[in-house]
């Protein structure tokens, strides 16, 4: 018989080759530099992290900020917590941000309010 390679495959190919994130992928994917293998990588730390916090649906003592997909939902989501459970309007909300010295271990609790995040860089 006949194989037919078509150009999808044929990039996907190229991709897993060169070491690349196929196209098709980031099209889906948060924004990376990554090679393919670290990307995989990646991508697996940040499943892995999800997975920990939806088996027990608690907020963590820490989240990893720039491990979520969109980072952006969830300091809205903390914001709408907070003004649901003050009754202030999410508009005249904003966020607050205190930069400490302490590692991830030193959390042993999750915030009274808000969260802590680590794994934030410039």
């Amino acid at each position: 018989g006949e194989l037919t390679i078509t150009s999808l495959m044929e990039e996907l190919s190229n991709s897993l080759f060169y070491d690349t994130v196929p196209q098709t992928w980031t099209n889906r994917a948060y924004p990376s530099l990554y090679g393919l293998a670290a990307w995989y990588a990646d991508l697996l730390l940040r499943i892995k992290e999800l997975e920990a916090w939806t088996n027990d649906f608690l907020l963590p003592n820490t989240v990893w900020l720039t491990g979520f997909f969109n980072p952006q939902s969830f300091l809205t989501a903390i914001m709408q917590s907070m003004a649901r459970k003050n009754e202030w309007p999410l508009d005249k909300m904003c966020l607050s941000v205190e930069v400490t010295k302490k590692n991830r271990e030193d959390m042993t609790a999750p915030p009274r309010e808000g969260a802590y995040v680590h794994g934030l860089f410039m």
